[in-house]
């Protein structure tokens, strides 16, 4: 009996949801799925990512993989949550980015994290109600896709 087996996807059921958009780096995705298990984020949904069950993405969560609901998703799943009342939030370097620590996370939130390399992809920018970036010295230019997450989840475990 393989892995596989005894992973089950369940319906989306999270006030909070995570939502990873062509993450490549199975490393990172693995860290993703143990950061938010940690911070009690129970649904990731992805699109076009590293698959799930490569065997870094597996070591990496340290078993946090068998406690979170991974869904493979598109655009137009995004959308029924956008009506299900889900507000979608990406990260983005923009200028109309709002800083992570004037977000409030109050209601039913969907928080997109982008690829290693070109961030979230222009589609999910667009049909997103807000955009949201990190504060950080001007020195550097972005954080490592699994470090953003984590200090995402963090600022919305705390409340």
């Amino acid at each position: 009996m393989t892995i596989v087996n005894y992973i089950e996807e369940k319906k989306i059921s999270s006030k909070n949801i995570i939502c990873l958009e062509n993450v490549s780096d199975p490393g990172n995705f693995g860290t993703i799925i143990r950061t938010a298990n940690a911070f009690g984020i129970k649904d990731i949904l992805t699109i076009n990512c590293v698959d799930k069950y490569n065997s870094k993405v597996l070591r990496a969560t340290m078993g946090a993989m068998f406690r979170t609901n991974i869904v493979e998703s598109e655009i137009e799943k995004i959308k029924e949550l956008q009506k299900d009342g889900y507000r979608l939030i990406s990260t983005t370097l923009n200028e109309n980015s709002k800083f992570l620590e004037e977000f409030n996370f109050e209601g039913k939130n969907i928080v997109v994290m982008g690829n290693e390399a070109n961030g979230v992809s222009e589609e999910m920018l667009n049909i997103s109600n807000e955009h949201l970036k990190i504060d950080m010295d001007n020195s550097m230019e972005s954080l490592n896709v699994s470090i953003a997450a984590a200090l995402i989840m963090y600022k919305i475990f705390k409340g």
